[in-house]
């Protein structure tokens, strides 16, 4: 089933290549990686703007920043990305 949202949101992209807007029915997720982190703000704003200009509503009492961890058998590095559910 198609909605009015996801019609509307094919048009809202990320701001910085590398960051993701994945979107699923009603839900979307900002996926950031740890180099661009900076760039949270911006995205943000972003995606504020867009929202404004769909007469749609940003929840933010139902938005929230997980942050997995990955790394790697042989190394003890750990490569951070910040996920953000947007509601």
């Amino acid at each position: 089933m198609i909605t009015t949202f996801t019609v509307t949101a094919a048009d809202l992209k990320p701001l910085q290549p590398g960051n993701l807007l994945v979107k699923f029915a009603d839900d979307t997720y900002l996926v950031i990686p740890s180099i661009d982190a900076g760039m949270f703000q911006q995205e943000m704003d972003n995606i504020a703007t867009w929202v404004a200009a769909n007469n749609l509503k940003l929840n933010v009492l139902k938005s929230r920043d997980c942050i997995p961890k990955f790394q790697t058998e042989n190394s003890s590095n750990t490569a951070t990305t910040t996920v953000w559910h947007i509601a």
